[in-house]
């Protein structure tokens, strides 16, 4: 996701269906109280996560 890459490319990269892929990110922007991927991206690298 933080490389810009779409659900769809994401799923058929990891063999799984865009949906699993959508309710995981949805899952992880709840986790980290984000709204949007750009957010979450900001705050993956200042934790250093990437």
């Amino acid at each position: 996701m933080a490389q810009g890459k779409k659900a769809k490319d994401i799923a058929k990269e990891l063999y799984i269906s865009t949906l699993t892929v959508n309710t995981h990110k949805r899952n992880i922007l709840k986790k980290f109280h984000c709204k949007n991927i750009s957010h979450l991206a900001a705050v993956c690298v200042k934790e250093g996560l990437i």
